[in-house]
């Protein structure tokens, strides 16, 4: 779902940050795509994408927003989500790191 259309100032957006085990790369690389796709078809969903950190091998920065924050306990609760990143891509990480935040417009 693009959501270009239903975004408001008030989505959430998750911003986080995982980082894999040496060796788990590209284990997490396969299923943050699988994830992703998943992820995308939600329908409180608006726009997930990964970035990878060119300065920081096996780096991958989450840039996720939603309608709400039904929504994102919805993801987080999705079959899919718990399928793929409770146990391959949590197994998979040396750290992560999450944020939540709502963006603030001033335009």
């Amino acid at each position: 779902m693009s959501g270009a259309d239903t975004r408001d100032a008030r989505s959430v957006i998750v911003l986080a940050e995982w980082n894999a085990k040496p060796g788990r790369e590209q284990a997490v690389a396969a299923a943050l795509q699988e994830l992703a796709t998943a992820t995308r078809e939600e329908e409180g969903n608006l726009d997930y994408r990964i970035f990878v950190d060119v300065d920081v091998p096996g780096s991958f920065l989450l840039l996720e927003e939603y309608a709400d924050a039904q929504a994102v306990d919805a993801h987080r609760a999705s079959t899919h989500f718990q399928r793929i990143a409770v146990p391959v891509i949590a197994e998979s990480l040396s750290g992560r790191r999450a944020r939540v935040v709502i963006e603030e417009d001033h335009r």
